[in-house]
């Protein structure tokens, strides 16, 4: 074999060394950043809960309407803290389930214009936030909720019939995963995602290299539950809402099976809904829930 004949041999195994060892680093990179692999970081990117703030959970904050404070236990034994706010002639009842940021106190507005409404509420918190006990996480979570369900239907003798799931933010993706689990009279979704693995892929672009099969289980897929037998569905969505685009709400809409609306609030971001242009807020409420004869009269004062 000529002198000329090994360098070339050579060469081409080189070449091929090196091509092997980028392969290998690209797919050591992939398999890094898998999100199945990093569902710790994912709840630390997810969650932001605030402590209890004495002043707003007074519950003068509530007037001209009264609340309870309740404290129930959630799968994992850990006490979670919940506001029970009754309108004495409501005849359902919203079990509210809360974005990612923040605790109950935050939910004021929404709280009084659905009292107001006509129906009562059940507000709590998910575990770490606020009063209740324990650290979030993407499974606590979604177990806190059907807890939460199940203390309405056990101890607080409501039927399932009577209530009305309503998800806010992240808070939809849990309402979903509730309704799909438990029976209840109507699912309420505000500015919420069609997955959370598109909104990901929205946000951080890397993560399009990913099927939805390798992000963390559970997904929190609206789009599977609204596409088949649901409830009466409203779907809110604030125009100018950068952090959860509307076209999210839109295509949940489109996919959704009937019965389903969908209102577009035009002046609202994603923290403001409720406290700017309330009237258009409560008036989507009222629309809803009366048509499908949820209302049992005004909240008295």
């Amino acid at each position: 074999m000529s002198r000329k004949s090994n360098i070339t041999k050579t060469a081409k195994f080189a070449w091929i060394g090196t091509w092997g060892l980028f392969l290998a680093a690209i797919a050591g990179v992939y398999i890094l950043f898998c999100p199945a692999r990093n569902a710790g970081i994912e709840d630390l990117i997810l969650f932001h809960p605030d402590p209890a703030d004495t002043a707003l959970y007074d519950p003068k904050q509530m007037a001209p309407y009264t609340r309870s404070d309740e404290y129930f236990r959630a799968g994992d034994g850990k006490l979670l803290h919940a506001w029970y706010c009754t309108n004495p002639r409501s005849t359902h009842i919203v079990l509210f389930n809360h974005g990612n940021g923040g605790n109950v106190s935050d939910l004021i507005p929404k709280v009084k214009a659905l009292l107001t409404a006509g129906v009562s509420v059940f507000c709590y918190d998910y575990e770490g936030y606020g009063k209740s006990e324990g650290k979030p996480a993407l499974h606590a979570v979604l177990d806190d909720a059907t807890s939460a369900f199940d203390y309405l239907v056990k101890v607080k003798h409501w039927t399932p019939q009577q209530i009305i799931i309503y998800g806010e933010s992240l808070g939809g993706g849990v309402a979903c995963a509730l309704a799909a689990q438990r029976q209840c009279a109507a699912l309420i979704l505000e500015s919420t995602f069609d997955s959370l693995a598109h909104l990901g892929k929205e946000k951080m672009w890397f993560l399009n290299a990913y099927p939805e099969m390798l992000f963390p289980s559970p997904r929190l897929n609206n789009l599977a539950v609204v596409r088949g037998k649901h409830p009466p569905l409203l779907i809110l969505a604030g125009a100018k809402d950068q952090l959860i685009p509307c076209h999210n709400g839109i295509h949940l809409y489109d996919v959704a099976s009937a019965p389903r609306k969908f209102v577009l609030l035009p002046f609202n971001d994603h923290e403001n809904i409720g406290e700017v242009d309330p009237g258009r807020y409560e008036q989507a409420l009222r629309q809803f829930m009366g048509q499908y004869g949820f209302l049992g009269g005004t909240a008295t004062m």
